[in-house]
């Protein structure tokens, strides 16, 4: 087995200061009424402060009067200590929200799944486990605090490899942003693509095989009267015509590079109520395709923009890849919008982003500007 180790978590977002976190408090009355987590403060003002144990939850309220000053209390199971408001104040910039984390981890739970391609830097996972293929499931553990000022918390999980393991909130947010995460119906989606893609293979390998029994059928006619002029014409027209054709075929792939033409064609899919489309694309460019983002959006036979039953005016989609330079790939949409009512008459793509595997991309907006890289314009 193959594994690839967690070796850039810590260094994938810069230093940043607790008091500037998003989930700091403002001010001791926005931790009243909240369940806190205390970080360990620094030793000058641990120095100053007695009784408190660090890097453990406490509910904190007050003032109390007493002695002439505002008391704040700490307070959980084992602990129950009254600090000056002075001395509290130094503690803010060291607690965090219990309930934002909660928040936070239940906004994490909807990842199932991990498309291996986009996180191999930071989770360690077991490459040569073909069961899952571009997909693995992704257990969420739970979560724990952890005393440092960058990173207050760390999430648990386990992948196929079953070793637990740690990822802050930078590695977390960092694979979101790369679209290392897949929900349940992604997966699915992805299966059943799998599935009608090897289908699809096992037809047109038949068809071809069916088609070379054809040739091989015809050129022994043809072979069998090989000393009949008119047969060597007719094998000297077919070398032509099959000349002529491959000819044609890698002319339009070269004219497909050179002007940037990735769009074979963009048609409609669409029965009953559902409204979809069809997309052919071609890799025009020298690099490989991982993924391609589109925002489509529906309009009546005024070229209005409409809302279809659920409210919905946009819908971002996803065609995932690899596509190889020079290959063409189909992608087909039959349930982007429900109408009832019978005003969605065309569908217009307003952006497409291709997402090249070395890490850059290439953005297209505006259905007018799009249709200039298609090859039928």
């Amino acid at each position: 087995m193959r594994f690839f180790i967690i070796i850039a978590i810590f260094l994938l977002s810069s230093r940043q200061n607790i008091a500037q976190q998003p989930w700091n408090y403002a001010s001791l009355q926005d931790a009243y009424t909240d369940k806190t987590y205390l970080l360990e403060p620094p030793d000058e003002i641990k120095q100053q402060i007695h009784g408190l144990s660090f890097n453990t939850t406490y509910f904190i309220s007050g003032p109390y009067k007493g002695f002439g000053q505002h008391k704040i209390r700490f307070q959980n199971q084992d602990i129950n200590v009254l600090l000056s408001e002075k001395l509290a104040t130094q503690l803010l910039p060291y607690m965090v929200s219990c309930n934002y984390w909660d928040q936070r981890y239940t906004q994490v739970l909807q990842w199932t799944f991990l498309n291996t391609s986009n996180a191999s830097s930071l989770i360690e996972f077991d490459s040569s486990d073909s069961r899952y293929q571009r997909y693995i499931p992704i257990v969420w553990l739970g979560y724990e605090f952890q005393p440092s000022e960058q990173f207050p918390i760390v999430f648990n999980i386990r992948t196929n490899t079953q070793h637990k393991q740690r990822l802050t909130l930078a590695a977390v947010d960092r694979l979101a942003e790369w679209g290392a995460f897949a929900n349940d119906a992604t997966q699915q989606a992805f299966e059943r693509n799998r599935q009608q893609q090897q289908q699809q293979q096992r037809l047109q390998n038949q068809a071809l095989t069916n088609q070379l029994d054809s040739i091989d059928n015809m050129r022994q006619i043809i072979t069998q009267r090989a000393d009949s002029i008119s047969h060597r014409m007719m094998l000297d027209s077919i070398a032509r015509e099959e000349e002529i054709t491959r000819q044609e075929v890698e002319q339009t792939k070269k004219k497909m590079m050179q002007e940037e033409l990735f769009l074979f064609s963009i048609k409609p899919a669409h029965s009953d109520y559902m409204f979809g489309l069809e997309f052919n694309f071609f890799n025009c460019y020298a690099k490989t395709i991982s993924k391609i983002e589109i925002a489509v959006s529906p309009y009546d036979d005024h070229m209005r923009l409409q809302t279809d039953k659920f409210g919905r005016r946009t819908r971002d989609i996803r065609c995932m890849g690899p596509i190889d330079s020079g290959f063409p790939a189909q992608y087909t949409f039959d349930e982007l919008f429900w109408d009832e009512a019978r005003k969605i008459k065309v569908l217009q793509v307003s952006s497409i982003i291709l997402y090249f595997t070395d890490g850059t991309h290439r953005t297209f907006n505006g259905h007018k500007r799009i249709m200039r890289h298609s090859l039928s314009k």
